[in-house]
């Protein structure tokens, strides 16, 4: 699939975010196929290793590209704070601050470097007009709302059950994702709405496992109950009573969930009691 991926992608316009998402989801669906047997496995892993290398590469170099865009857009603004004609200042700084959301992606940590000296020069630009740093304070507090409502999206998320949880994955991670775009949140409420939204996070992960397990616990009911029926389907036979097999087959309907090789085992089990009828 990755190879695939890799060969039919047009590179030039790429979802970057996607391809993100892509590296991440692929090493963790491979990781999830344990355990193995490592000598085997060698070959598997360094084909792996190769393409998600060929990914990593292209996405490093989209990095890099849109490190040295916004490098240029803060040598800009940072002639903008000796500007004499400051509404004119002002309204440069609000372009390039436009300038600077369309440009994609860089590495996390780059990012944020990049961003704290972008914003400090755009900081001293505004801090010269009252005005302009009332919209920046409003600004910060609309993005505060938007961080609290997405942590607040999370949590109800996590009370789901059953297959709703399971298809709120991609919902969860669509918030993720939509918090991490928030331009600016306020420095003294960064850590803890960042906080809450990681415990929010972990509450979700939790739920999906609490999930799993009730799941794989009640598709071993159902087993269990596939074999008592099994049991009495086949002693009906023995004594020669009218055996019938419709409890069995509404089971077998009703249920998609079994333990590895539990269905085959049942249907096998089937087989055999009918060819010892017959």
């Amino acid at each position: 699939q990755l190879e695939d991926y890799t060969t039919q992608m047009d590179w030039e316009s790429a979802d970057w975010k996607q391809v993100e998402k892509i590296l991440h989801s692929a090493r963790k669906e491979l990781y999830s196929y344990s355990p193995v047997d490592r000598g085997a496995n060698k070959a598997v892993q360094k084909a792996f290793d190769g393409v998600m290398d060929h990914i990593q590469a292209k996405l490093e170099a989209e990095y890099k590209k849109n490190a040295t865009a916004k490098e240029q857009l803060i040598e800009q603004v940072e002639k903008l704070c000796e500007q004499e004609d400051l509404n004119q200042a002002i309204d440069t700084v609000k372009r390039l601050q436009a300038q600077w959301k369309a440009i994609g992606r860089c590495s996390y940590k780059e990012n944020e470097s990049l961003w704290l000296t972008f914003r400090k020069h755009c900081d001293a630009v505004f801090q010269r007009k009252g005005e302009a740093v009332a919209h920046h304070k409003e600004a910060l507090a609309e993005n505060q709302s938007k961080a609290e409502e997405i942590t607040k999206k999370i949590v109800a998320l996590s009370k789901l059950e059953g297959d709703e949880l399971y298809t709120a994955r991609s919902e969860k991670d669509a918030l993720v994702n939509a918090f991490s775009e928030i331009d600016e949140l306020p420095r003294a409420k960064v850590k803890s709405l960042r906080s809450s939204l990681d415990a929010a996070v972990k509450a979700f992960e939790l739920a999906i496992s609490n999930q799993v397990k009730r799941s794989q616990m009640g598709a071993w009911d159902d087993f269990f109950r596939a074999g008592e029926l099994l049991n009495s389907y086949q002693l009906a036979a023995l004594k020669g009573e009218d055996a019938s097999r419709a409890d069995i087959d509404e089971l077998l309907e009703s249920t998609s969930r079994w333990p590895e090789s539990g269905l085959a085992t049942i249907k096998q089990r089937l087989d055999d009691i009918e060819q010892g009828i017959a």
